[in-house]
Protein backbone atom coordinates (compact mmCIF):
# COMPACT_ATOMS: atom_id res chain seq x y z
CA UNK A 1 0.00 0.00 0.00
CA UNK A 2 2.98 2.15 1.03
CA UNK A 3 4.73 1.91 -2.47
CA UNK A 4 0.67 2.14 -4.31
CA UNK A 5 0.08 5.69 -2.54
CA UNK A 6 3.73 6.89 -3.46
CA UNK A 7 3.03 6.31 -6.89
CA UNK A 8 -0.12 8.21 -6.43
CA UNK A 9 1.30 11.57 -5.26
CA UNK A 10 3.47 11.39 -7.90
CA UNK A 11 0.28 11.14 -10.13
CA UNK A 12 -2.31 13.43 -8.17
CA UNK A 13 -3.11 16.65 -6.54
CA UNK A 14 -1.44 17.06 -3.27
CA UNK A 15 -4.52 18.29 -1.03
CA UNK A 16 -6.80 14.79 -2.89
CA UNK A 17 -3.54 12.46 -2.04
CA UNK A 18 -3.64 13.00 1.78
CA UNK A 19 -7.22 13.20 2.23
CA UNK A 20 -7.44 9.96 0.48
CA UNK A 21 -4.58 8.21 2.66
CA UNK A 22 -6.40 9.65 5.65
CA UNK A 23 -10.00 8.63 4.49
CA UNK A 24 -8.66 4.96 4.23
CA UNK A 25 -6.89 4.98 7.67
CA UNK A 26 -9.51 6.47 9.58
CA UNK A 27 -12.26 3.12 9.41
CA UNK A 28 -10.38 1.27 11.55
CA UNK A 29 -11.85 3.29 14.77
CA UNK A 30 -15.25 1.26 13.78
CA UNK A 31 -13.75 -1.61 15.69
CA UNK A 32 -14.02 0.20 18.69
CA UNK A 33 -16.63 -1.15 21.79
CA UNK A 34 -17.19 0.58 25.22
CA UNK A 35 -19.47 -1.06 27.96
CA UNK A 36 -21.71 0.89 30.74
CA UNK A 37 -19.51 0.03 32.99
CA UNK A 38 -17.40 2.86 32.95
CA UNK A 39 -17.25 6.25 34.89
CA UNK A 40 -17.11 10.05 33.98
CA UNK A 41 -12.71 10.44 34.36
CA UNK A 42 -11.77 6.91 33.87
CA UNK A 43 -8.20 6.75 31.60
CA UNK A 44 -5.13 5.12 30.24
CA UNK A 45 -1.94 6.28 29.33
CA UNK A 46 0.05 3.83 26.68
CA UNK A 47 3.55 4.21 25.13
CA UNK A 48 3.14 4.26 21.25
CA UNK A 49 5.60 2.93 19.08
CA UNK A 50 5.10 2.99 15.31
CA UNK A 51 7.93 2.58 12.41
CA UNK A 52 7.58 2.66 8.30
CA UNK A 53 11.10 2.03 6.82
CA UNK A 54 13.58 3.37 8.88
CA UNK A 55 11.16 5.74 10.02
CA UNK A 56 10.36 5.83 13.69
CA UNK A 57 7.56 7.74 15.91
CA UNK A 58 7.54 7.02 19.58
CA UNK A 59 5.76 8.71 22.39
CA UNK A 60 2.37 8.75 24.37
CA UNK A 61 -1.66 8.24 23.79
CA UNK A 62 -3.59 8.86 26.47
CA UNK A 63 -7.49 8.52 26.69
CA UNK A 64 -10.59 9.31 28.58
CA UNK A 65 -14.20 8.62 29.35
CA UNK A 66 -15.84 11.47 29.25
CA UNK A 67 -19.62 10.70 29.85
CA UNK A 68 -22.65 10.52 28.01
CA UNK A 69 -24.25 13.06 25.53
CA UNK A 70 -26.43 13.19 22.73
CA UNK A 71 -25.00 13.44 18.59
CA UNK A 72 -27.40 14.58 15.72
CA UNK A 73 -26.58 12.03 13.18
CA UNK A 74 -27.65 11.78 9.32
CA UNK A 75 -30.59 14.10 11.09
CA UNK A 76 -31.35 11.91 13.97
CA UNK A 77 -30.52 12.65 17.79
CA UNK A 78 -28.04 10.27 19.25
CA UNK A 79 -27.94 9.49 22.53
CA UNK A 80 -24.05 8.33 22.65
CA UNK A 81 -20.87 7.62 25.00
CA UNK A 82 -17.82 10.02 24.47
CA UNK A 83 -14.46 9.13 24.66
CA UNK A 84 -11.64 11.78 23.93
CA UNK A 85 -7.22 10.44 22.94
CA UNK A 86 -4.53 12.51 22.29
CA UNK A 87 -1.31 11.39 20.80
CA UNK A 88 2.12 13.14 21.11
CA UNK A 89 4.57 11.45 19.01
CA UNK A 90 8.45 12.68 17.99
CA UNK A 91 10.07 12.01 14.56
CA UNK A 92 12.97 10.33 13.61
CA UNK A 93 15.32 8.15 11.73
CA UNK A 94 15.53 8.08 7.13
CA UNK A 95 13.74 7.38 4.62
CA UNK A 96 14.92 6.47 0.97
CA UNK A 97 18.42 8.10 2.35
CA UNK A 98 17.03 10.97 4.11
CA UNK A 99 17.62 11.89 7.68
CA UNK A 100 14.01 12.70 9.22
CA UNK A 101 12.32 14.64 12.30
CA UNK A 102 9.43 16.85 13.70
CA UNK A 103 6.56 15.93 15.82
CA UNK A 104 2.92 15.56 15.65
CA UNK A 105 0.05 16.11 17.71
CA UNK A 106 -3.42 14.57 17.43
CA UNK A 107 -6.26 14.71 19.19
CA UNK A 108 -9.72 12.61 18.57
CA UNK A 109 -13.22 12.35 20.06
CA UNK A 110 -15.30 9.20 19.40
CA UNK A 111 -18.91 8.88 19.72
CA UNK A 112 -20.44 5.44 20.26
CA UNK A 113 -23.91 4.33 20.05
CA UNK A 114 -25.31 3.28 23.47
CA UNK A 115 -27.78 1.04 22.17
CA UNK A 116 -25.01 -1.02 19.60
CA UNK A 117 -21.88 -0.26 21.47
CA UNK A 118 -20.62 0.90 18.51
CA UNK A 119 -18.67 3.86 16.63
CA UNK A 120 -20.84 6.56 15.00
CA UNK A 121 -18.96 9.50 14.66
CA UNK A 122 -15.04 9.65 14.38
CA UNK A 123 -13.16 13.55 14.72
CA UNK A 124 -10.01 13.27 14.52
CA UNK A 125 -7.80 16.11 13.95
CA UNK A 126 -3.98 16.57 13.84
CA UNK A 127 -1.02 18.53 13.22
CA UNK A 128 2.45 17.79 12.47
CA UNK A 129 5.43 19.28 11.49
CA UNK A 130 8.23 17.67 9.24
CA UNK A 131 11.81 18.06 8.15
CA UNK A 132 13.58 15.93 5.74
CA UNK A 133 17.37 16.70 5.85
CA UNK A 134 18.40 18.85 2.87
CA UNK A 135 14.76 18.89 1.60
CA UNK A 136 13.15 21.38 3.95
CA UNK A 137 10.66 21.29 6.43
CA UNK A 138 6.79 21.80 6.38
CA UNK A 139 3.41 22.14 8.27
CA UNK A 140 0.37 20.18 8.37
CA UNK A 141 -3.07 20.20 9.71
CA UNK A 142 -5.55 17.60 9.01
CA UNK A 143 -8.98 17.75 10.50
CA UNK A 144 -11.51 14.54 9.76
CA UNK A 145 -14.85 13.79 10.72
CA UNK A 146 -16.36 10.49 9.85
CA UNK A 147 -19.85 9.45 10.49
CA UNK A 148 -20.28 5.38 10.36
CA UNK A 149 -23.40 3.81 9.30
CA UNK A 150 -25.55 1.77 9.98
CA UNK A 151 -25.16 1.34 13.35
CA UNK A 152 -23.96 -1.20 14.56
CA UNK A 153 -22.74 -2.59 11.23
CA UNK A 154 -24.02 -4.73 8.83
CA UNK A 155 -22.84 -8.48 10.74
CA UNK A 156 -24.36 -10.53 13.78
CA UNK A 157 -21.98 -10.72 16.72
CA UNK A 158 -22.01 -13.88 18.20
CA UNK A 159 -23.74 -14.91 21.59
CA UNK A 160 -20.78 -16.17 23.62
CA UNK A 161 -17.31 -14.41 22.67
CA UNK A 162 -15.29 -18.05 23.55
CA UNK A 163 -12.18 -18.44 22.01
CA UNK A 164 -12.30 -19.86 18.47
CA UNK A 165 -15.43 -17.33 17.65
CA UNK A 166 -15.00 -15.74 14.09
CA UNK A 167 -17.73 -12.92 13.15
CA UNK A 168 -17.42 -10.15 10.62
CA UNK A 169 -18.97 -6.85 10.41
CA UNK A 170 -19.47 -4.25 7.38
CA UNK A 171 -19.51 -0.54 7.71
CA UNK A 172 -20.17 2.46 5.09
CA UNK A 173 -18.06 5.28 6.24
CA UNK A 174 -18.67 8.92 5.20
CA UNK A 175 -15.68 11.36 5.73
CA UNK A 176 -15.38 15.35 5.39
CA UNK A 177 -11.94 16.58 5.20
CA UNK A 178 -10.08 19.44 5.85
CA UNK A 179 -6.42 20.15 5.31
CA UNK A 180 -3.83 22.66 5.76
CA UNK A 181 -0.55 22.37 3.95
CA UNK A 182 1.78 25.35 4.77
CA UNK A 183 -1.04 27.54 4.87
CA UNK A 184 -2.70 26.33 1.72
CA UNK A 185 -6.22 25.14 2.77
CA UNK A 186 -8.55 22.66 1.18
CA UNK A 187 -11.44 20.19 1.74
CA UNK A 188 -13.16 17.47 0.67
CA UNK A 189 -15.86 14.37 1.58
CA UNK A 190 -15.13 10.65 0.70
CA UNK A 191 -17.43 7.57 1.18
CA UNK A 192 -16.37 3.86 1.58
CA UNK A 193 -16.77 0.42 2.65
CA UNK A 194 -14.63 -1.29 5.39
CA UNK A 195 -15.64 -5.33 5.95
CA UNK A 196 -14.09 -6.33 9.23
CA UNK A 197 -13.03 -9.67 10.76
CA UNK A 198 -12.90 -10.71 14.57
CA UNK A 199 -11.66 -13.75 16.07
CA UNK A 200 -10.79 -14.45 19.59
CA UNK A 201 -7.32 -16.28 19.51
CA UNK A 202 -6.71 -17.15 22.86
CA UNK A 203 -6.75 -16.39 27.03
CA UNK A 204 -3.19 -15.37 28.59
CA UNK A 205 -1.37 -13.90 30.75
CA UNK A 206 0.62 -10.15 29.68
CA UNK A 207 2.87 -8.30 31.31
CA UNK A 208 3.17 -4.40 30.45
CA UNK A 209 4.28 -1.36 32.30
CA UNK A 210 1.22 -0.86 34.22
CA UNK A 211 1.46 -4.63 35.27
CA UNK A 212 0.85 -7.86 34.00
CA UNK A 213 -3.06 -9.24 33.29
CA UNK A 214 -5.51 -11.48 31.94
CA UNK A 215 -6.11 -11.14 28.46
CA UNK A 216 -8.62 -12.24 26.39
CA UNK A 217 -7.05 -11.62 22.72
CA UNK A 218 -9.14 -10.44 19.98
CA UNK A 219 -7.81 -10.45 16.55
CA UNK A 220 -8.85 -8.04 13.78
CA UNK A 221 -8.33 -7.98 9.96
CA UNK A 222 -9.16 -5.79 7.72
CA UNK A 223 -8.08 -4.85 3.56
CA UNK A 224 -5.01 -3.60 4.83
CA UNK A 225 -3.89 -5.11 7.38
CA UNK A 226 -4.16 -7.27 10.95
CA UNK A 227 -4.57 -5.76 14.63
CA UNK A 228 -4.39 -8.06 17.97
CA UNK A 229 -5.81 -6.78 21.13
CA UNK A 230 -4.88 -8.31 24.65
CA UNK A 231 -8.03 -7.42 26.37
CA UNK A 232 -8.74 -6.87 30.31
CA UNK A 233 -11.33 -7.14 32.65
CA UNK A 234 -8.97 -5.36 35.32
CA UNK A 235 -8.16 -2.38 33.10
CA UNK A 236 -11.19 -2.16 31.15
CA UNK A 237 -9.54 -1.66 28.30
CA UNK A 238 -6.76 -3.25 25.62
CA UNK A 239 -3.24 -3.79 27.67
CA UNK A 240 -1.30 -4.21 24.80
CA UNK A 241 -2.10 -3.87 20.79
CA UNK A 242 0.19 -4.83 17.76
CA UNK A 243 -0.84 -3.61 14.13
CA UNK A 244 0.78 -5.46 11.31
CA UNK A 245 0.41 -3.43 8.19
CA UNK A 246 0.40 -5.40 4.60
CA UNK A 247 2.60 -3.14 3.49
CA UNK A 248 5.18 -3.25 6.03
CA UNK A 249 4.07 -0.84 8.81
CA UNK A 250 4.04 -1.69 12.47
CA UNK A 251 2.65 -0.45 15.44
CA UNK A 252 2.50 -1.13 19.07
CA UNK A 253 0.64 0.05 22.24
CA UNK A 254 1.42 -0.68 25.57
CA UNK A 255 -0.44 0.10 28.65
CA UNK A 256 1.45 2.66 31.16
CA UNK A 257 -0.98 3.48 33.27
CA UNK A 258 -4.91 3.51 34.25
CA UNK A 259 -7.25 4.61 36.68
CA UNK A 260 -10.78 1.92 36.03
CA UNK A 261 -13.52 2.97 39.03
CA UNK A 262 -16.12 0.09 37.77
CA UNK A 263 -13.07 -2.86 37.47
CA UNK A 264 -15.60 -5.26 39.86
CA UNK A 265 -18.31 -4.42 37.58
CA UNK A 266 -16.98 -4.87 34.19
CA UNK A 267 -18.18 -7.42 31.54
CA UNK A 268 -16.09 -8.52 28.55
CA UNK A 269 -17.32 -5.34 26.39
CA UNK A 270 -13.91 -3.40 26.51
CA UNK A 271 -13.00 0.02 24.93
CA UNK A 272 -10.59 -0.49 21.85
CA UNK A 273 -8.13 2.25 21.15
CA UNK A 274 -8.87 3.39 17.67
CA UNK A 275 -6.12 1.96 15.22
CA UNK A 276 -7.28 4.79 12.62
CA UNK A 277 -6.19 7.29 15.19
CA UNK A 278 -2.65 5.49 15.40
CA UNK A 279 -2.22 4.65 11.34
CA UNK A 280 -3.53 7.87 10.29
CA UNK A 281 -0.52 9.18 12.32
CA UNK A 282 1.81 7.25 10.77
CA UNK A 283 0.40 7.25 7.65
CA UNK A 284 0.07 10.81 6.74
CA UNK A 285 3.75 11.25 8.16
CA UNK A 286 4.73 8.96 5.09
CA UNK A 287 2.99 11.50 2.75
CA UNK A 288 4.17 14.13 3.54
CA UNK A 289 8.08 12.68 3.38
CA UNK A 290 7.26 11.47 0.04
CA UNK A 291 5.69 14.84 -1.10
CA UNK A 292 8.94 16.64 -0.01
CA UNK A 293 11.41 14.42 -1.67
CA UNK A 294 9.63 15.09 -5.35
CA UNK A 295 11.67 18.03 -4.67
CA UNK A 296 15.23 15.97 -4.73
CA UNK A 297 17.46 15.60 -7.50
CA UNK A 298 19.74 12.75 -8.42
CA UNK A 299 20.21 9.95 -5.86
CA UNK A 300 19.49 10.01 -1.96
CA UNK A 301 22.33 12.13 -0.48
CA UNK A 302 24.11 10.44 2.82
CA UNK A 303 22.91 11.75 5.39
CA UNK A 304 23.12 10.71 9.30
CA UNK A 305 19.33 10.25 10.56
CA UNK A 306 18.59 11.47 14.21
CA UNK A 307 18.92 9.02 16.94
CA UNK A 308 16.56 6.49 17.01
CA UNK A 309 13.73 6.22 19.94
CA UNK A 310 14.09 3.30 22.29
CA UNK A 311 11.82 0.64 21.90
CA UNK A 312 9.26 0.34 24.69
CA UNK A 313 9.12 -1.80 27.69
CA UNK A 314 6.68 -4.42 27.64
Amino acid sequence: MIEEMAVMLLRSNRSIALSLVLILVSTYSATALVSEAYSTGDEWTYHLTTTMDDMIMGGTLHRTYAGTTARIVNGSSCEVYELRSEIELTISGSYEGYGVMGSVTATEIVYQDKEYLDTLVDDYDESMTMTVVGLGSVQVRIHNVSIYSPPGGIGEEPEQLDVGVTWTKTYTVRSEVTETYDGDLTSSSYTVSETYTYLITAREEVTVPAGTFDCEVLQVTDPDGVTTYWLSEETGSEVKLVYEGDSGYWAMAVLRSYSYASADEFGFDVVLLTVGMIAAVAVIVLVVVVLLLRKKKGPPKAQSPPPALPPPVT
